[in-house]
């Protein structure tokens, strides 16, 4: 008989979307046996200031119960949801809800700047998947000390990104990179299109 589900880790995960299939499929695709994933989907469906502010409010209710559930980190999703939820700082509002909580949280903001930093990231092209820009994320990335030479926006709701493809994405993506020979990273903000 096979081990319980996250014998090794449980990491839950508030997504921001109503509906969330391509993040779910891709976790347990990249994480290793016994790592399990608690997921709560919010109500994001056109990401509308309405629907992002509940959403802020829905996932840290999730997120309270994923830690009362035994999970072992939670990862408080969706960059415009974590802005609504913080009046100061995201990083606040991280420490408050591990303080409430009584495990580590992150936000999807936060793995982000992380792994920029990572990279090396410095002049920086950024896909977003539905229309416009979010001025504050651009700020939040130029504050790394990165420059945001474009915004390239998929011009998708949410909730249909699942309808483009892989292929689609990643040629998008080639002709964005084409058009900018002085860029070192493609930020791809959003985990919920192939």
């Amino acid at each position: 008989m096979p081990p319980a589900y996250g014998y090794r880790a449980r990491i839950g995960y508030t997504c921001p979307v109503f509906i969330g299939e391509v993040f779910p499929f891709d976790f347990y695709r990249i994480a290793p046996d016994g790592v399990s994933l608690l997921i709560s989907t919010m109500s994001v469906w056109e990401g509308t200031e309405e629907e992002i502010q509940f959403s802020a409010k829905q996932s840290e209710r999730a997120a309270h119960e994923m830690a009362k559930a035994g999970a072992d980190i939670v990862v408080f999703g969706g960059v415009p949801v974590n802005f609504a939820a913080s009046g100061t700082s995201v990083e606040a509002v991280v420490r408050r809800m591990e303080d409430d909580y009584g495990v580590p949280v992150t936000a999807s903001l936060l793995c982000q700047n992380a792994a920029l930093k990572a990279v090396g990231a410095k002049n920086v092209l950024m896909m977003r998947s539905v229309s416009g820009k979010n001025v504050q994320h651009i700020e939040e990335v130029e504050r790394l000390g990165c420059t945001v030479l474009e915004v390239l926006p998929l011009g998708q709701s949410v909730h249909s990104s699942g309808s483009l493809t892989a292929d689609e994405t990643l040629e998008r993506a080639r002709e964005f990179i084409q058009r900018h020979p002085g860029a070192d990273t493609l930020h791809c903000a959003s985990p919920h299109w192939p």
